[in-house]
């Protein structure tokens, strides 16, 4: 953590310089799939949730950051929405998704409200449990899409689930945010190996119900939030027996 603001603007910034310039030069010079190079944007998008919480000295300037930095987004996007390039980017999409000027909104929104409850609310013995939220959302969307679209073959039939997620997806998103998870909780708690591992899987189901259930892309907001509650409570419940 540095003490210094314009310091973490700084880290920040260049997070988001350096990962979208090399992803996009990698992903045009090896001819990359759109839907992977999205879902990678996704990934290290959400991930600066760590620089937020553990390089700024305070929540006021991580939050500041945030929604300066994201109003910004906004306006290049309102700006740049129909030309080729954007056009191109959104192909991949169903159309029933938000729009991408949505769904910074939606980001910009989840942000704010964990930040405010859970650190500068909570303070700093609690701002960690953002991470469960946002990194179950991180890695779970990102791969459950990913797995769904190139090896999807059945899709779920009950009618409170999107019908166009998969089984296999649903499955790659409860692996990978169960593992995610897991490696959380033992960064930050002392629990025996299963007692972690048994509530690393139940927030890896959940998140995966969730997203099953979130439609339109209301899981930007359903994920990050819903966990991060969720993981509040389920801790905080074992802590009473340890």
């Amino acid at each position: 953590m540095t003490e210094r603001v314009e310091v973490a603007i700084g880290i920040f910034i260049g997070y988001f310089l350096v990962f979208g310039l090399s992803t996009g030069v990698i992903g045009r010079l090896l001819r990359i799939h759109p839907e992977i190079i999205r879902k990678v944007y996704h990934i290290f998008g959400i991930a600066s949730m760590v620089i937020l919480l553990y390089v700024f000295p305070g929540w006021k300037s991580a939050l500041g950051t945030v929604v300066v930095f994201f109003i910004v987004a906004y306006g290049i996007v309102f700006m740049i929405e129909d030309t080729d390039f954007m056009k191109r980017f959104r192909k991949e999409r169903r159309k029933e998704d938000a729009k991408i000027r949505e769904q910074i909104l939606y980001v910009v929104l989840v942000y704010s409200f964990l930040i405010i409850t859970f650190w500068g609310i909570g303070g700093e013995d609690h701002k960690h449990f953002i991470l469960f939220g946002t990194m179950t959302w991180c890695f779970g969307d990102a791969l459950a899409a990913l797995v769904g679209r190139f090896y999807g073959r059945k899709k779920f039939q009950y009618k409170h689930f999107d019908r166009d997620k998969t089984r296999e997806g649903f499955q790659a998103f409860v692996l990978s945010t169960t593992l995610a998870n897991l490696v959380i909780l033992l960064i930050f708690y002392a629990f025996p190996l299963g007692v972690s591992i048994g509530i690393a899987l139940l927030l890896g189901l959940a998140g995966g119900v969730i997203e099953l259930m979130s439609k339109r892309g209301l899981d930007t907001v359903t994920i990050p939030i819903g966990i991060t509650l969720l993981a509040y409570a389920v801790i905080n419940g074992v802590l009473v027996f340890y």
